[in-house]
């Protein structure tokens, strides 16, 4: 995830994401959608739309 969001300084990631809102969404991270898909973060976002959690 950090090489496709092109983040390379972690700790500051870390820092900016301390403010906000916790998660609501849960996903199967057993799921074998997950092992090697092209975008990690597509498909989190398939997996919450696919389970009808809101907001996704």
């Amino acid at each position: 995830m950090l090489k496709e969001q092109n983040v390379s300084d972690l700790q500051g990631l870390i820092a900016r994401t301390a403010a906000l809102p916790a998660c609501r969404f849960i996903i199967d991270c057993n799921d074998d959608r997950f092992i090697n898909p092209a975008s990690m973060s597509a498909e989190i976002q398939a997996a919450c739309r696919d389970a009808g959690q809101p907001g996704s």
